[in-house]
């Protein structure tokens, strides 16, 4: 089941493959390996200086790869969320296809 919470701004809600999954934390760490998982829940994007949008290009369904970026795990707050992950989009190193 889908958590009842969406992602604000340019982040992404990423429904982590199983053997992703971990705690609690912000993941700064290059050396922690690639992510793989399924985007469930997109934001509206994000806005320029000048108010302009900038809307998300990944789409629902996507398998996406990620690594190095601020990835925030939900589940300790949320525990609906286990499993689940949010990341900006500029995250996503790239689309699995």
């Amino acid at each position: 089941m889908i958590p009842a919470i969406r992602p604000a701004h340019d982040r992404v809600l990423i429904k982590l493959d199983p053997e992703k999954q971990g705690l609690i934390h912000v993941d700064r760490d290059p050396g922690k390996g690639i992510r793989t998982g399924v985007v469930v829940k997109i934001g509206w994007g994000a806005h320029t200086v000048k108010g302009v949008l900038i809307p998300i290009t990944l789409e629902v369904g996507q398998r996406v790869s990620f690594g190095a970026g601020d990835i925030i795990w939900i589940e300790e707050s949320l525990p609906e969320c286990k499993g689940y992950v949010m990341i900006r989009e500029g995250a996503a190193g790239w689309v699995v296809e």
